[in-house]
């Protein structure tokens, strides 16, 4: 199936970048449905740009809730170097999901995005109230680290980083997670589809990913390390992406971003 899919996907490149962008969106939710518990995508938001975002619809069939009620905390439509995109503030926009049902031993995150400055959360899940005492998963960056993802248990967990990351870039991330591996290897990460950036470093298989309600942008609606910039694509899997898998899914978002075939 991935060997047909990939010749489709060749002879798309050679289409009108609408077509690319429509035929990558139903590529990956034809490939991978099953699999996706959550798709942010903002070229899907029917909102104008300039438009404030209380509601967003979730592209994985699921019907996920994405909301933000509160007018000050949510994020903008905007287009940045061409990609259509969410732009946070750097304050405290967030959205918030419904329970997403995930597994316990695997999880998959792509995401797509250009932070400007600051500390950000770009995807998180957490029990109860995340960033306090909850097991939680997020990718952040600073002024001085651009990106860390972790798997948390109250405040220790698994910490990474990835330096080489520059904030003038938009920048494809994928976290791929699965809890029977060893320690060493239970968490990847990537950055533009290169070799693992990073890998686990500590072990933290006592924790499962279970079922919970996600923030985006931000940790605790907005509270904690809110991001200044733009976020296009979220893409939470249930399940650990093989690298053949991820090849692809990095270029289908790449596709949908404009980006082109890579």
């Amino acid at each position: 199936m991935l060997i047909a899919a990939r010749q489709a996907r060749t002879a798309n490149r050679f289409a009108p970048a609408q077509t690319r962008r429509t035929n990558a969106q139903a590529w990956l939710e034809g490939l991978y449905a099953p699999s996706i518990c959550l798709w942010l995508d903002a070229y899907r938001l029917p909102q104008p740009v300039g438009t404030a975002v209380a509601t967003a619809p979730d592209a994985s069939g699921r019907s996920i809730a994405i909301t933000q009620a509160t007018a000050s905390k949510q994020p903008i439509v905007a287009v940045n170097a061409g990609i259509k995109a969410l732009q946070y503030d750097g304050v405290n926009d967030c959205l918030q999901t419904g329970t997403l049902t995930l597994g316990t031993q695997q999880v998959s995150i792509v995401a797509m995005s250009r932070q400007t400055s600051g500390t950000a959360i770009l995807a998180e899940a957490g029990i109860g109230t995340p960033g306090t005492t909850d097991t939680v998963t997020h990718s952040r960056g600073d002024g001085t680290v651009r990106n860390i993802v972790g798997f948390y248990a109250g405040n220790v967990g698994l910490q990474y980083k990835l330096s080489t990351v520059g904030y003038a870039d938009w920048v494809q991330s994928a976290i791929v997670c699965d809890k029977a591996e060893p320690a060493a290897t239970e968490m990847l990460v990537f950055a533009n589809n290169a070799a693992p950036a990073l890998t686990s470093t500590t072990s933290n298989n006592t924790n499962t990913f279970g079922n919970y309600a996600w923030n985006i942008g931000s940790r605790n609606n907005g509270t904690v390390a809110p991001l200044l910039g733009f976020l296009s694509q979220v893409i939470v899997f249930c399940k650990a992406l093989t690298a053949e898998e991820r090849t692809q899914v990095y270029r289908s978002v790449q596709e949908i971003c404009g980006l082109g075939w890579a």
